[in-house]
């Protein structure tokens, strides 16, 4: 995930992403909790938001940001979750933004029953800067 971010990134000339463990450990508990709970939003059943869940985490950054989606099978891979958030305007943004500069990522393999059964992927990008 980090290397096709950093391939965007590079391409339209910006800094690679830092991988940062503060940002992916608050990434990983959000996409694990969306299968748990079975909702698939930024804002949880019970209203927190990325940045707060961000900070709860522990990280200090001046910026932060969001991206999530899911697949099943072939359309849950890194490639082509990141191909889908490209295409999307708003999560673009997210991707080459310049004032983010650190990223971590987190996968849930338990997707909420309202979107998928079986095998796939929630992939959670939390941005910061």
């Amino acid at each position: 995930m980090l290397c096709l971010l950093n391939q965007h990134r590079a391409a339209a000339g910006l800094p690679a992403f830092l991988e940062d463990p503060t940002l992916g450990l608050a990434a990983q508990t959000h996409a694990e909790d969306m299968g748990r709970r079975d909702f698939y939003a930024h804002q949880t059943p019970d209203g927190t938001e990325p940045d707060q869940r961000i900070r709860q985490a522990g990280y200090a950054g001046s910026t932060t940001g969001e991206n999530i989606h899911w697949g099943v099978g072939a359309n849950a891979t890194p490639a082509r979750i990141v191909d889908d958030w490209m295409a999307s305007p708003g999560h673009r943004a997210n991707i080459l933004r310049v004032s983010f500069s650190r990223v971590g990522t987190g996968i849930g393999y338990d997707p909420p029953e309202t979107l998928a059964t079986g095998r796939a992927g929630v992939y959670v990008n939390n941005f910061g800067g």
